[in-house]
């Protein structure tokens, strides 16, 4: 088999190599890569590979960034939905609505009219006062029956919710990412390439399983393939060199 020439990737390259490899694997049943010896090998590939990903992609971004913003936009919808019903309710004839509406509304300015253009942090913590208030003091429960804002209310403190769950998962993949080590990674990938090129090798040269001759072609194709970049970009590097 070609050699991999290690030495001379990127970051970016041992990230293609072990996505390449999983779908070379994948094709062959778990029955197949057991009786290569392999079975165990991919496994690892396909349980690490999200740690290789946030160690070597510099694209990779936390995977839960976008739907922290998303469940940010619910909250703020459904504050936004509430804040403007209870003012259409300040101004209806019936003096109970009116009263009801301005009990809450008092409330929500003592902790932030405007809290859903605070941060997420800040916010969190005036969503969470402004429930624990409305829950805890009968007359404003009750306002919210009188104004009949219970579904706008209940809107409310779902997507509060909502936002700490993926919140918490954003945060935790925040502290994963920290801790995740490049150089760690890629001598792991070194490694376990090497035991599973081993085991290909001894069986393609036994010539005794047709699945592993055409796991070795595939595999030395797609190396031909990466010396072929690295070879590219060595060139290129070196006429922008010499300009």
């Amino acid at each position: 088999m070609i050699q991999i020439p290690f030495s001379k990737f990127r970051n970016s390259d041992f990230s293609f190599l072990v996505i390449q490899l999983i779908a070379i694997l994948s094709k062959f049943s778990a029955e197949v890569r057991a009786s290569l010896s392999i079975d165990i090998i991919y496994i690892a590939l396909m349980q690490r590979k999200p740690d290789i990903d946030l160690a070597l992609d510099k694209n990779r971004k936390n995977p839960h960034t976008n739907e922290v913003e998303t469940r940010d936009n619910d909250r703020d919808d459904a504050i936004l939905a509430f804040k403007h019903y209870l003012l259409y309710c300040s101004k209806q004839q019936d003096g109970a609505i009116r009263a009801a509406a301005e009990r809450l509304i008092d409330s929500l300015q003592t902790i932030g009219w405007s809290l859903q253009q605070s941060s997420n942090n800040e916010q969190s913590k005036q969503v969470k006062a402004f429930i624990a208030e409305v829950d805890n003091q009968a007359h404003l429960s009750n306002a919210l029956t009188v104004c009949s804002c219970e579904p706008m209310y209940d809107r409310i403190k779902s997507t509060q919710s909502s936002f700490d769950e993926i919140l918490e998962k954003f945060n935790a993949a925040e502290s994963q990412i920290k801790t995740i080590d490049p150089a760690q990674e890629k001598a792991w990938i070194r490694q376990t390439i090497d035991e599973l090129l081993l085991e290909i090798n001894y069986h393609a040269r036994k010539n005794s399983s047709g699945e592993a001759q055409t796991i070795a072609s595939e595999v030395d194709a797609l190396v031909d393939n990466l010396n072929t970049v690295i070879r590219s970009r060595h060139t290129r590097a070196k006429n922008m060199a010499e300009q």
